[in-house]
């Protein structure tokens, strides 16, 4: 044995033990000795590559490849580095030279599959993990980047079981638990999510990634004030990452925070275009305004900006993904939306094209009407509650019904909705694969139960997926987008201008809303004290989310209580953190005689909601949008609920309901009727008695109406045969 063979055996214990600098020394005396010796000059070359020294290694292994043309494991290592200098087609050559010397090398397999991915040719990195895995079975890293592959395919599923797989294999593995986190976060698990992205955290507590994933996951559990700590510490670590700044100013603006939310997308933009977030900017508006000034300015930016993007040459992939956000909160501006919400559609469509696509496959003639509701919100919340009662009562014997949602969590009505319907599907939320999905159901009429409420569903709109295409009054306004034929609405509802309102084909049903199921009551009400509220004096319920209080309500809501010095408003803070505190602010400013009158509620179980409801004197709706649910559930809880209808089908809904029972006391048609009916239903018990007494006798009329359902499956048999 020679002398640098010695050396060399020495160095390699050293190197394999860990002892990478006496080793490193080693090898430079083998050099020294002989300049040609390929074995030190390749271990030399993946020590620099080690220590980030990546022109030194590629020089050194170069050297070695010259000595030694036919190592697979050299070449591997070449491989590797110059993929990560960018020269990808040197690395996949290298790889592929290595592989055809001895195609029993799982690493280059490895890393094959890692260039292919990089460069977006999945099928082909997946087939590379796959010949790496038959080598070496239960390589955890070989099976999370097959993992990272199938989602990237699409094949989400899928991935979530090689993740699994990973974490039986490796539990402390970071990057499984991350990517499975992910994948449940965007299934609508965001619990499930929240905890495995703990344990992620705890492995790697300097990962941008995972603490960014960890704050996303935050803000869909309402810890919205962590959520925001991760995300900032996300990016001290990471302060050029543009999709972590993108994501603190999301979160700024759902707590309200708007010019924290312009600056931060404005510094994101700094680091690369952005046209998805260009779209967000230009539509972003106040959640809670500080004044009737601050909304109005709002507004004019909105449409300047529009103007301005219509000039602009935009391309966007996947709106959902780069924008992710409706055009939700102008609903709650007492304007015609119209074309607003046009010109918004029709600068998506050119961006997008594809958006509009037709998906409709080749029908079979099925021997009933094939229709589809579509909601992310078909679950215990407002839009669930609402429109449960339609897809049950759809008349079987004609129509074979599909409800379409995405969220994959466990939650009772979307159990009961799944048991009442001839189908039920859980769409994955991407775009591409969920329209996918609805095409192949061979669907009449697919009717979306809202359409504003959230990105998904808006962005789902635009295209073709049945030959029909309708909205209910999840989110009572008009859409703006093309591809929608119908909206249906309540005959009772709408004003005599509605069609005016609408891009769509508005079409008036008859009898109430929709068909609601009388609410369930607490059987044993708590009092007053068991709420923290106060023992006397009395008590003005205003149970809608904060954003519905409009700038323009303050005066009343402040005559109120001047005019009945010992009550109370009561005001749900709801889950958002913040945004209670900006309303309370612009009551600092707006009514300051009596603000200390104004009682904010905690969040609030539902039923802790109707017990809170049913202790109050009276209810007060909102305008211009006024409630929903919170009207069924006043008139079942035996609360009067004094409305003034607004101008538009979002502020017209209570007063349909009265109108309906033939009870005219609670609607009002000004602001100081408002006031002093609100006072009188308070103080006068005669009078509340007199009404409440009949509002029970009629009740009935409005509470698991069929009129609408009938009305509504004769609209869709008449559509689809047509």
């Amino acid at each position: 044995m020679t002398e640098t063979d010695t050396l060399y055996l020495s160095a390699r214990r050293h190197h394999e033990a860990g002892r990478s600098d006496v080793a490193k020394e080693i090898y430079r005396q083998i050099i020294t000795i002989n300049p040609c010796h390929a074995g030190a000059l390749q271990m030399l070359g993946v020590l620099a590559h080690k220590s980030g020294e990546t022109s030194a290694a590629l020089e050194l292994l170069k050297r070695a490849e010259s000595e030694d043309p036919k190592n697979p494991a050299l070449l591997i290592n070449l491989g590797v580095v110059t993929r990560e200098m960018g020269d990808t087609a040197a690395a996949k050559v290298f790889l592929l030279k290595a592989l055809a010397l001895d195609p029993k090398q799982s690493m280059g397999h490895f890393n094959l599959g890692n260039l292919y991915r990089e460069t977006g040719h999945f099928l082909a990195a997946l087939d590379s993990y796959e010949e790496a895995l038959s080598l070496s079975r239960d390589d955890p890293n070989l099976l999370h980047n097959k993992g990272v592959t199938l989602r990237e395919l699409g094949r989400v599923e899928a991935a979530a079981r090689v993740f699994s797989e990973v974490i039986r294999l490796a539990p402390k593995h970071a990057g499984a638990l991350n990517n499975l986190g992910v994948i449940f976060l965007e299934q609508g698990e965001p619990e499930t999510a929240l905890r495995i992205l703990r344990q992620a955290e705890k492995l790697t507590p300097s990962s941008a990634e995972t603490l960014n994933n960890l704050g996303l996951a935050l803000v869909e559990t309402r810890n919205v004030i962590e959520a925001g700590k991760k995300l900032e510490e996300a990016a001290r670590l990471e302060p050029s990452n543009k999709q972590i700044l993108k994501n603190i100013g999301s979160l700024d603006a759902k707590v309200g925070n708007i010019p924290a939310a312009q600056a931060t997308w404005r510094r994101a933009l700094e680091f690369g275009n952005d046209d998805g977030l260009l779209f967000r900017l230009s539509t972003l508006l106040p959640v809670v305004a500080s004044s009737l000034e601050e909304m109005n300015a709002a507004r004019r930016e909105l449409d300047d900006s529009l103007q301005e993007m219509a000039r602009l040459d935009c391309n966007l992939v996947d709106p959902y993904v780069e924008v992710g956000a409706s055009n939700f909160l102008i609903s709650y501006h007492d304007t015609n939306n119209k074309d607003t919400q046009k010109h918004l559609a029709a600068l998506y469509i050119k961006a997008c094209p594809g958006l509009g696509k037709a998906h409709c496959e080749k029908r079979h003639e099925y021997s009933r009407v094939r229709v589809g509701f579509i909601s992310r919100q078909l679950q215990l919340n407002s839009v669930g509650r609402c429109f449960h009662g339609i897809m049950r009562f759809m008349p079987r014997e004609d129509i074979h019904v599909t409800a379409f949602t995405f969220s994959k969590g466990s939650d009772p009505l979307w159990s009961a909705i799944a048991e009442d319907v001839d189908q039920a599907i859980i769409l994955p939320p991407r775009l591409g694969d969920a329209r996918k999905i609805i095409a192949k159901t061979g669907l009449d009429v697919l009717i979306y139960t809202d359409i504003g409420m959230e990105p998904l569903t808006y962005f789902l709109s635009f295209a073709r997926l049945a030959p029909v295409q309708c909205v209910l009054g999840g989110h009572p306004d008009t859409v703006g987008v093309p591809n929608i034929d119908y909206y249906l609405s309540s005959e009772l509802q709408e004003p005599i201008d509605a069609d005016t309102h609408y891009a769509e084909c508005l079409v008036r049903l008859p009898g109430a809303p929709t068909y609601y199921d009388r609410p369930e009551l607490p059987k044993n009400l708590k009092s007053r004290a068991e709420f923290g509220l106060p023992q006397n004096g009395s008590l003005y319920f205003c149970g809608q989310t904060l954003f519905k209080i409009h700038p323009a309500m303050d005066n009343w809501l402040g005559e109120i209580l001047r005019a009945d010095p010992k009550g109370y408003i009561l005001i749900p803070a709801g889950f958002t953190p913040g945004l209670s505190d900006r309303l309370q602010a612009r009551f600092e400013r707006s009514i300051p005689d009596v603000v200390d009158r104004v009682q904010f509620l905690p969040a609030m179980s539902h039923m802790n909601f109707m017990n809170v409801l049913s202790l109050s004197d009276v209810s007060l709706d909102t305008r211009p949008f006024g409630g929903g649910n919170t009207s069924w559930q006043a008139i079942a809880a035996g609360t009067p609920m004094v409305t003034w209808p607004g101008r538009f089908l979002r502020g017209r809904y209570t007063a349909a309901l009265y109108q309906l029972m033939n009870i005219e006391e609670p609607v009002v048609y000004s602001g100081e009727e408002y006031v002093s009916r609100a006072v009188q239903f308070a103080k006068d018990c005669d009078f509340q008695r007199h009404v409440l007494e009949r509002v029970a006798e009629r009740s009935d009329s409005i509470f698991g109406d069929m009129c609408h359902v009938n009305a509504l499956s004769e609209f869709i048999l008449r559509v689809a045969r047509d």
